[in-house]
């Protein structure tokens, strides 16, 4: 399944056998094993690569979300959240995930001082039935905003909408004092003679001084505030340009390719370039704001592969691509290895591609200073890489 920019895995499970891992020694830390780089992996490792973490019982890996000051990473698990040093890369502790069905989480957001963690949820139930001979499945989607506060790991709010809907992508403000939704909810009651689940959806602003609702639109896409000013990107087609205090369209970006959502969007500090993958995740594509040209592809996939995800440096001079095989669900008798790509900006210039995950990659982040790139998987691995010297 994919929502809204960022790739994650199905609902499917299965357990991953650690047999082809590299060879070496294993160091559990609180629920986690450390494994040292090896000759016998399966995957040539490339030598940017740190340290591994393997979270013990876990099958997949991401979103993962390093917070604004860089002493702590997020890292979402299939039932929790876990927070890690990033001085001792020791966990610190674990959220747990509101599940009641398949709950998924698309996002982590910290606030800009680094003390609050937000986490969107997307819940969705399935009911089994049966109508005049014939099965049914009924779709239920719940979720909210889940706030934790960083230091001591305490709960300090369950935002939800009334009636209940699904929140697949927020976003904060520059003074931290808008939050933009974008929210999905069944439209209409559930009938067993269609046997359709009909969802709706909108992108939506609030005050967090208050959570009084400032307006909301109809748009299925990616919200993304710019990083110095109330403006915001949605990634529907076209993407726009909106004032997050008014909902006043500001801008819409040119495209050429109409009736395709755009996916992964993302936004360089300096307020310029915007890029996105389009909807077979094949391509990535890059905007210039300043002007009113078409997009040009910044990286176009090999056949059959597809962009998972994306991560634009701090300062905006490297971008990080998660490319997988769009054809093979990866499993532990056969693994589809994913690798990650990176370019420079805003030329697309390709700087290296690191190799060391045995199945898909879909989840990415850089550290603050730009020195670390942190990946996670879907063979249940944590990978850091040192980036540093890469020009």
């Amino acid at each position: 399944m994919w929502v809204h920019g960022e790739a994650i895995p199905g609902t499917a499970e299965f357990e991953l056998s650690l047999e082809g891992w590299p060879e070496g020694q294993v160091q559990p830390i609180k629920g986690i094993a450390v494994l040292e780089k090896s000759k016998e992996s399966p995957v040539p490792v490339s030598s940017e690569w740190m340290r591994t973490h393997r979270f013990i019982s876990e099958a997949h890996v991401g979103p993962i979300r390093f917070s604004p000051d860089g002493k702590t990473l997020a890292v979402s698990l299939k039932t929790e959240i876990a927070l890690i040093d990033t001085q001792t890369w020791q966990e610190r502790r674990r959220f747990p995930k509101l599940r009641e069905g398949d709950a998924s989480v698309f996002q982590l957001v910290y606030s800009s001082d680094s003390q609050r963690l937000f986490i969107p949820i997307y819940d969705y139930l399935t009911h089994l039935g049966r109508h005049k001979g014939r099965g049914y499945v009924r779709v239920e989607l719940k979720g909210g905003i889940m706030v934790h506060q960083v230091n001591d790991g305490k709960p300090l709010e369950f935002m939800k909408s009334n009636p209940p809907r699904a929140v697949s992508a927020i976003s904060l403000n520059a003074d931290q004092s808008l939050m933009a939704r974008q929210e999905i909810w069944i439209a209409k009651p559930f009938d067993p003679e269609t046997r359709i689940n009909e969802t709706d959806y909108e992108v939506n602003v609030l005050r967090l001084s208050d959570g009084q609702v400032l307006w909301q639109k109809k748009l299925s896409g990616q919200p993304m505030f710019f990083p110095n000013s109330n403006r915001l990107l949605v990634s529907s087609n076209p993407i726009q340009v909106i004032d997050g205090l008014t909902g006043k369209m500001l801008q819409t970006l040119p495209s050429d390719r109409p009736n395709e959502l755009f996916h992964s969007m993302g936004l360089t500090p300096d307020e310029q370039w915007v890029v996105a993958t389009n909807e077979s995740r094949d391509c990535l594509l890059m905007w210039n704001l300043r002007s009113d040209d078409k997009p040009k592809i910044l990286y176009q996939g090999k056949d059959k592969e597809m962009i998972c995800a994306s991560a634009i440096s701090r300062d905006g001079r490297r971008m990080a691509l998660a490319v997988n095989d769009a054809k093979n669900v990866p499993n532990p008798s056969q693994p589809h290895p994913g690798r990650v790509v990176l370019l420079e900006m805003p030329t697309g210039r390709m700087l290296q591609t690191l190799t060391g995950h045995i199945a898909q990659c879909y989840a990415l982040d850089f550290s603050p200073d730009g020195q670390t790139l942190a990946t996670g998987g879907r063979d249940g691995t944590l990978r850091l890489w040192d980036v540093s010297k890469l020009k």
